[in-house]
């Protein structure tokens, strides 16, 4: 392989890889971090009672990607150990569980390691935790923290699961290692006992022992975290709220990732792949200038959606290599396919109310086009009206949906008033609804008449 199919290699790996949330570049979340390692800080300095911080933000503003930075970041040191899971890997994978915990851990506590792989050990977390647990649980209010803090320590000992947590840290500690445990959409947290009891070990773990537990999530996850631990649990100001990226980090991003994978001039290899298609340095400085701003304005200080855009701009150039030209055709061509992923993006956000485009999207348009504001009530008398296929809704289905659409972060909700909190979305949904209209869908007819939104002209 020559030095340019080297380059280009690059590129398809990029896109095969198919990992939209992790960005070539990491820009900006400086205060973000700077929380995070606080938290931490603050627990290897002085154990407390047991608290979960919360990090939450809309779909695509890079929640996972502040996650796995900051593990990356945290690699090196040898006094945190920053692990992650996936919300639902709580329920269905109760060793992973186990595994995640202790990844990453000096080779002096490979007993531990050993420990770990006992099938009895994590196989008995359940049973053994459910009689224990739940017994003390209540009477965790009407005690000292001293008192409490006894307690924990005599319950998770007794927890198969809780056993190995707590021989996890105390081996651990000796060193002044801090156990940092995040959890990824964290709204999708199952509601089974397993899950409420996982959860509550880890969290009873941090009394007396350094694992401090993160929930990232979209802001619904809130919710979902008090009823699987209660409010009492989540603590007191350990809110970390993330919104898009600031004024121009995006066309930074995006910027010092072409940089990142060769395309610029200062690379040799890309210097002679555009004297070989007589496209001067001139006209390619112009043109990349050009292309990145319209890239970074369509992903609107999103993280995921500059992913997306690297990925549409690479498989341009990619299916282009041997006919590319600084043409405005080839610019459109990287920013529709930019915004094809971006739609994939959403649909995979909308799975789990997906027979319900149509009312969602006349909602958005609703939403877009009323100066009233919308309110929950009129936006389940929407849902009512019809699903895609033409079928009326109960008003117990259309507040599922509705429940569901707030949790995925597709709309947003305060004082009853509804919003979309990420333009492109908004136009996503209104998109799919207005073609339905223009296709004479039955339901979108009927959605039209009883939303009074109009086609887009």
């Amino acid at each position: 392989m020559n030095s340019l199919d080297a380059l280009f290699q690059g590129l398809k790996d990029f896109c095969d890889a198919g990992d939209r949330t992790t960005p070539p570049v990491f820009v900006g979340r400086e205060k973000e971090l700077s929380r995070l390692n606080d938290v931490v800080a603050a627990l290897a300095r002085d154990v407390v009672e047991g608290q979960t911080t919360l990090v939450l933000g809309v779909p695509g503003c890079g929640k996972t990607a502040l996650m796995n930075h900051w593990r990356e970041t945290r690699s090196q040191d040898s006094n945190v150990v920053v692990t992650t899971l996936g919300a639902r890997a709580l329920d269905i994978e109760p060793r992973r569980v186990v595994e995640a915990i202790t990844e990453s851990v000096p080779s002096k506590i490979d007993n531990l390691r050993r420990l770990v792989a006992d099938n009895a050990l994590v196989d008995g977390v359940i049973d053994a935790s459910r009689k224990t647990i739940r017994s003390v649980v209540g009477a965790f209010t009407r005690r000292s923290f001293r008192e409490r803090l006894d307690m924990a320590l005599n319950l998770t000992a007794e927890t198969p699961f809780g056993t190995c947590l707590r021989r996890y840290a105390e081996h651990v500690w000796s060193d002044g290692v801090t156990v940092a445990v995040c959890i990824d959409e964290a709204q999708e947290l199952p509601n089974t006992d397993r899950v409420k009891e996982i959860l509550l070990t880890m969290y009873l773990g941090q009394q007396g022992v350094p694992i401090a537990l993160f929930a990232f999530g979209t802001p619904r996850s809130e919710d979902t975290l008090i009823d699987r631990l209660g409010s009492d649990r989540l603590g007191a100001g350990k809110k970390i709220s993330l919104g898009r990226l600031d004024s121009g980090e995006g066309r930074y991003a995006l910027a010092k990732s072409l940089e990142r994978y060769g395309l610029t001039t200062e690379d040799e290899r890309w210097l002679s792949y555009l004297a070989s298609r007589n496209v001067s340095v001139h006209d390619w400085s112009q043109w990349r200038r050009k292309l990145v701003e319209r890239l970074a304005e369509d992903a609107q200080e999103f993280p995921h959606h500059v992913n997306n855009a690297l990925r549409g701009l690479f498989e341009m150039l990619l299916a282009n290599r041997d006919g590319f030209r600084n043409s405005e055709a080839l610019r459109s061509e990287a920013l529709a396919r930019s915004q094809e992923y971006r739609d994939e993006y959403y649909k995979g956000r909308l799975r789990r109310v997906r027979d319900h485009s149509l009312a969602l999207g006349a909602i958005a348009s609703s939403l877009a086009n009323k100066q009233k504001p919308l309110m929950k009530k009129d936006a389940l008398d929407i849902l009512q009206v019809s699903d895609d296929l033409g079928r009326a809704v109960s008003f117990q289905q259309a507040g599922d949906v509705l429940d569901k659409s707030l949790s995925s972060g597709v709309f947003s909700a305060e004082d009853r008033q509804l919003t979309v909190p990420i333009p492109s979305m908004r136009d996503h949904l209104a998109a799919l609804y207005y073609e339905g209209i223009e296709n004479g869908e039955e339901a979108a007819i009927r959605l039209r008449a009883a939303s009074g939104t109009d086609a887009a002209s």
